[in-house]
Order: C-alpha cells, then sequence, then structure tokens
C-alpha cells in the first residue's frame, strides 16, 4: 500500500491515471499472462469503511492454490510439484472460496511449494478417506509416497501457518531458468533409458 499527496502540488505519476478529487482509492493488480507484468488499476468507488474495503481488495488478491478434485486430481496436483522439484501442501476444507489466508500464503510461498485445495464435495470422498481426514480445516505437508503427512495441528494464524511452511518450503523460489533446465534433464534422461532399452 502507498499515498499519493496530492497537497504538493506535483503531477501524480502517469501509472497512477487520472485523479479528479480526493480521497481516491485505486488499485492495481497485474493482468493474467502479461510478460512485462503490466498491471489494470480499478478505482474503489465504495464507502470508506473497513468490511466493504477489506472486501474490495480480498476480491483482487492473487490466488496461487491448486484446486484438487478427486484421486486424478491429486495425481496431477503431484505431477506438477514433482516437475517442480516443489513441496507439497495440502488444505482440506468445507469453505466454497479459499480463504484470504490462504489466498496470501499461496503469494508469499509461490515457487517455493505448492499449495492444493481439497473441499469436502462427494467427489473428493476417497481422497478425504485416504489422508484420514475427519475435521476441517486441515493443512498437511505431503511427503514421498509411504511417508506420513505432517499435520499442521495449533490454533491457524497468518504468522503460525507462515512459519510452519517456511521450515518445509524451499528457501529459493523455483525460476523459469530452472524449470527448463529441469525439463531438459528430465528429458536426457527419458531418451538415455531408451537407448538402453532398445
Amino acid at each position: 500500500m502507498a499515498y499519493w499527496d496530492t497537497e504538493t502540488g506535483q503531477q501524480p505519476p502517469a501509472a497512477l491515471g487520472q485523479i479528479q478529487g480526493t480521497p481516491t482509492i485505486k488499485l492495481f493488480f497485474p493482468q493474467k499472462k502479461s510478460r512485462k507484468n503490466a498491471k489494470k488499476s480499478v478505482d474503489y468507488n465504495g464507502p470508506r469503511e473497513l468490511k466493504p474495503m477489506v472486501k474490495f481488495a480480498v476480491e483482487y488478491m492473487p490466488n496461487f492454490v491448486e484446486k484438487v478434485e478427486g484421486v486424478s486430481g491429486h495425481a496431477k496436483f503431484a505431477a506438477k510439484a514433482e516437475s517442480n522439484g516443489l513441496p507439497k501442501v495440502l488444505l482440506f476444507s468445507k469453505s466454497k472460496g479459499t480463504k484470504p489466508l490462504i489466498k496470501a500464503l499461496s503469494s508469499v510461498f509461490r515457487r517455493r511449494l505448492l499449495i492444493g485445495e481439497v473441499r469436502s464435495t462427494k467427489p473428493n470422498k476417497e481422497l478425504i478417506g485416504r489422508f484420514g481426514v475427519s475435521s476441517y480445516p486441515t493443512l498437511m505437508l505431503i511427503g514421498d509416497e509411504g511417508s506420513d503427512p505432517t499435520v499442521f495441528e495449533k490454533k491457524p494464524t497468518f504468522n503460525r501457518l507462515k512459519n510452519f511452511l517456511d521450515s518445509h518450503a524451499l528457501k529459493k523460489p523455483v525460476s523459469k531458468k530452472d524449470k527448463a533446465e529441469k525439463r531438459k534433464r528430465a528429458e536426457a534422461a527419458g531418451q538415455a533409458e531408451t537407448k538402453e532399452e532398445l
């Protein structure tokens, strides 16, 4: 968050767009699939009260949580984590939409771990049973095949969840360059295996 003081007499930067009155509240958010990280601007025209302002901000929060549906959806989630070399975290929830707390954490840990959300719906019944989930919300770190998941057991707050995830996440985010190199190595290994079979 930042503010521009119009009383100084200086012209606001062009990126802020037109300001016709004060106070003016603007929200800037990244355009999807923009290579130059271009931003869109939206003016807030609602009441200057906490609840409606929070609701407005939450609507535009980035969300990097993977929606996991069923056993096949979990397999895709696991494959994505594996191909990018990311630790896996699953949140089992009853909510109809992703909560702001989890959206925020998905931004903080983007490219350091992969967060998936499994909602308590009929298609997820088998998956919920497989992980032995009996209460909601339940957040767990999923280890290698055959190992028991590490369940977060404290009352969920941003700092507690952040500390828990921080202890399991990669120290540095995986870059596009890292992904490309890993893909090349995997392809080379696959070609080598094919030659051996021949």
